[in-house]
C-alpha cells in the first residue's frame, strides 16, 4: 500500500560508506518541480542532483557520512556519534530550511 508521501530520509550504507538522502518519491512531474525548485535554490552542502527521474525515485541531495575508514578506525561508539551529532545538526538547520522553502513554495 502506498503512503503518497512525496519525501523521505534514507540512509544508504555499503561496506565502505554510508550516505544520507533526501529522496523524492515518485509522483507526477509537476509535483517532483514543486518540491525540488525550492530544495535546489537553498545551495545545500553535499551533492545536489541536477535533474528528476521521470518516473521512480530521485535522490536529490546526498552527503556522506561515513568512509571506509571511518570503519576501521572507530568503534562502533564513535560511529554511532559521527550519525547521531549529523542527524541533529541536520533536523536543527537543514531540516528548517527545507521546510520554510518548500512551504513558501507551495503556498503561493
Amino acid at each position: 500500500m502506498a503512503s503518497n508521501r512525496l519525501i523521505l530520509f534514507e540512509f544508504a550504507n555499503a561496506p565502505d560508506y554510508l550516505n544520507f538522502q533526501l529522496v523524492i518519491a515518485p509522483a507526477k512531474k509537476s509535483r517532483k518541480e514543486a518540491f525540488y525548485k525550492p530544495v535546489k535554490s537553498l545551495a545545500m552542502s553535499g551533492h545536489v542532483n541536477s535533474w528528476l527521474k521521470e518516473d521512480g525515485y530521485s535522490a536529490i541531495i546526498r552527503r556522506n557520512l561515513l568512509h571506509g575508514e571511518d570503519y576501521l578506525e572507530e568503534d562502533w561508539a564513535g560511529i554511532e556519534k559521527k550519525i547521531r551529532d549529523f542527524w541533529d545538526k541536520f533536523v536543527e538547520t537543514d531540516l528548517e530550511r527545507i521546510s520554510k522553502s518548500v512551504l513558501a513554495a507551495f503556498s503561493t
